[in-house]
């Protein structure tokens, strides 16, 4: 079982509706539903420009535009605080059927997915969140009333899709010289964020959520803004690939800095104009469901734990059915980040 905490989410719904019907709430009272929020409001409290107290602001003020905090996603989170009074009813409905949830079921269908043996253990937070609908933090996960909970099937998908995450991450954290070069204030720190992040959302979307990255109905036209999203990737797929080519080559260069590199990643791993699907998402899913027709299945699930064997596999991969490839040059010098870290270890 995963367990499941809900009193966040139903603390802060209560507190919306008060505010919503300018009933007074006291700061000790706002106190306590900051508490019941603490994973949500510290995983976005990471977020640069963020903090507690415009997180609570936003709370206390997201239907003053006048008086929210300034921000993309300060907006973005009010909205959905905005959305959630005008759903009231069916958001505690929701409630109502995720307490009946059996979650059992959800890791069994994610383990066919990662290295045998892996350890799934997780706490899921129901939030209510507009700009994601799950996501993980520090080896738990929250998961949106607003969009990661609107049924059934939705939640699971969502879970399911979060909990590979937090299985990926057990087998990165136990690689030594991964774990190093991601803490360096490098450009090859970079580099490794971005080929992990490949692979990282490419597995959870091909493999556990396909319809979060490619159109059901690809010959129709988009009927939606999120469908919409995913044809505009879907055409402009090489120049994605072209730059995802562009930030590895960056930031592998000898005078890579940090700062720069990381701005260039961001443009590819998060959609912060949009908040609908990052093109990394997309062109991870591509570049797994490439493989996925050449390689064996234990071969791609065993580049979770050896990242050094991803981009190369891809590449073997894609040179027979005729897809993308890397520069294999720029391939190689990443695969040697390992064995120049080994050697200095030595």
């Amino acid at each position: 079982m995963l367990p499941m905490d809900l009193k966040g989410a139903q603390a802060l719904l209560d507190l919306l509706e008060r505010i919503h019907e300018d009933q007074s709430v006291s700061e000790s009272e706002l106190e306590e539903v900051l508490a019941a929020n603490a994973f949500f409001i510290d995983f976005y409290s990471q977020w640069e420009g963020i903090d507690r107290e415009s997180i609570m602001n936003t709370m206390f003020y997201f239907n003053q535009q006048e008086k929210l905090p300034s921000g993309t996603l300060l907006n973005r989170l009010a909205e959905g605080f905005r959305q959630a009074t005008d759903e009231m009813d069916t958001l505690r409905s929701r409630l109502s059927w995720l307490k009946e949830i059996n979650t059992s079921d959800i890791a069994e269908r994610v383990l066919a997915f990662l290295p045998a043996n892996t350890p799934l253990k997780s706490v899921i937070h129901i939030t209510v969140d507009f700009n994601n609908n799950a996501f993980v933090y520090r080896n738990e996960m929250g998961v949106s009333l607003l969009k990661g909970a609107m049924d059934i099937k939705t939640f699971e998908d969502a879970v399911a899709h979060e909990l590979h995450h937090v299985g990926f991450r057990f087998w990165s954290a136990q690689d030594p010289i991964r774990n190093a070069l991601v803490k360096e204030q490098s450009g090859r720190a970079i580099a490794v964020k971005h080929v992990q992040n490949l692979l990282f959302e490419g597995m959870a979307n091909y493999y556990i959520t396909p319809t979060y990255v490619f159109r059901g109905s690809p010959e129709e036209p988009p009927e939606n803004p999120f469908q919409n999203r995913l044809s505009r990737l879907q055409m402009g797929e090489e120049k994605l690939f072209v730059q995802a080519e562009a930030i590895l080559a960056t930031s592998l260069a000898p005078e890579a800095e940090y700062k720069p590199c990381w701005e260039a990643f961001k443009t590819i791993a998060f959609d912060m104009e949009e908040a609908l699907l990052p093109a990394g998402h997309y062109l991870g899913a591509r570049m797994v469901q490439t493989m996925d027709q050449i390689h064996p299945r234990n071969h791609i699930v065993r580049c979770i734990r050896y990242l050094n064997e991803f981009l190369p596999l891809y590449n073997e991969a894609s040179w027979k059915v005729g897809g993308f490839s890397f520069n294999p040059q720029l391939v190689d010098q990443f695969v040697q980040l390992w064995d120049t870290e080994e050697k200095n270890e030595e």
